[in-house]
């Protein structure tokens, strides 16, 4: 008896040390893939080591859930291999278990962001008239803008539970975008612009003209009060390491605004951001990397960070500009049955 259990704790050892190993290769092995710096590559061993952790527990305990841990992972490396969305893995179909269980399970891919965000969001802008320029942002018409998926979790682990519908369009002034937020705690107490409310509610826009991963872009934040928050970002490395603010920065030409409704629990936040004060040449970018956040804070339960291009990071972290999706601002706007005048009905 003594030897038999002798012979299971080499067993074990050796188990941990196998499990160890992979955990650390993946880790570092994707975030060399993806250029991260150390500190990253240690974000993502610790997710592989969590995940990994959490599977053996539950083979220990539950060999059921560990045969819906085995299909999520199978599942998800043919995911991985198709370039599927990061949640698609991990949807309630697959797992029907509650959101953190699955968020669980999940960290064992999370990872390896450089394979499931390998290719962050592309969105070809629709464009619209040039009066959008002009006309206040509470009466332009959105319904002909489609929205941008559901944002998910930073960690890609599913989508938000408090929503935010997000729409984007552009001219030769400005791109617009549009929040819509479904918010059961909607609150705020900073006023003046440039105050930190990103430690409280609030949408948000980076920005940065090229294709290239960004290494200087722009900060736009807005809460549901309206104040908003304009910064000019420089990042060398693109995990905070070197990273710079300038507070001091204004976006000329910006206009927002917000307007929340609490008996419905919502609000929304609109931007117009003028292509002439985020770039010195603006005709000649067709390409702008972007991202979109939204971050939410109920009084009485856990934040939310959410995103439509998951920055794959824990804790949540939005200034990884290598996981910025792509905005494509090449098509003018050229469809006679849309032109109209702000008088003509169409607003």
């Amino acid at each position: 008896m003594a030897a038999a259990d002798q012979s299971v704790g080499w067993i074990e050892r050796w188990q941990r040390v196998g499990v160890s190993s992979l955990w650390y290769c993946f880790g570092n092995i994707s975030g060399w893939m993806a250029g991260d710096s150390a500190p990253a590559r240690a974000d993502r061993c610790g997710l592989f080591r969590r995940g990994f952790s959490r599977w053996r527990c539950h083979f220990r305990t539950d060999r059921a859930a560990s045969k819906k841990i085995s299909k999520c992972c199978g599942v998800g490396i043919k995911s991985i291999w198709r370039g599927d969305a990061g949640h698609e893995i991990c949807s309630s179909d697959i797992l029907p278990w509650s959101r953190r269980s699955r968020a669980d399970v999940f960290s064992i891919f999370s990872g390896t962001a450089m394979f499931m965000n390998a290719n962050p969001p592309h969105l070809i802008v629709p464009a619209v008239p040039d009066w959008w320029s002009v006309t206040p942002l509470e009466q332009l018409d959105w319904s002909a803008i489609s929205a941008l998926p559901p944002l998910q979790l930073f960690d890609a682990s599913g989508p938000a539970l408090q929503q935010t519908s997000v729409r984007i369009s552009q001219n030769q002034q400005a791109l617009f975008v549009r929040f819509d937020c479904q918010d059961s705690d909607i609150w705020g107490t900073f006023k003046d612009r440039d105050d930190p409310i990103y430690d409280q509610e609030v949408v948000e826009v980076f920005l940065s003209p090229g294709e290239a991963t960004p290494v200087d872009y722009y900060e736009f934040e807005v809460s549901p009060n309206g104040v908003l928050l304009d910064v000019s970002v420089h990042n060398p490395t693109g995990d905070r390491e070197q990273m710079q603010f300038d507070f001091g920065w204004n976006c000329e030409g910006i206009r927002w605004t917000a307007e929340r409704d609490d008996s419905n629990n919502y609000w929304w936040a609109g931007l117009a951001i003028p292509w002439t004060s985020v770039c010195r040449n603006p005709g000649r970018e067709t390409t702008w990397r972007a991202n979109f956040y939204r971050i939410e804070r109920p009084h009485h339960s856990p934040p939310e960070y959410s995103c439509w291009s998951p920055t794959m990071t824990v804790p949540a972290d939005f200034h990884r500009p290598i996981h910025f999706g792509s905005l494509d601002i090449k098509a003018p706007y050229h469809d006679p049955n849309w032109w109209s005048s702000p008088d003509s009905g169409w607003l």
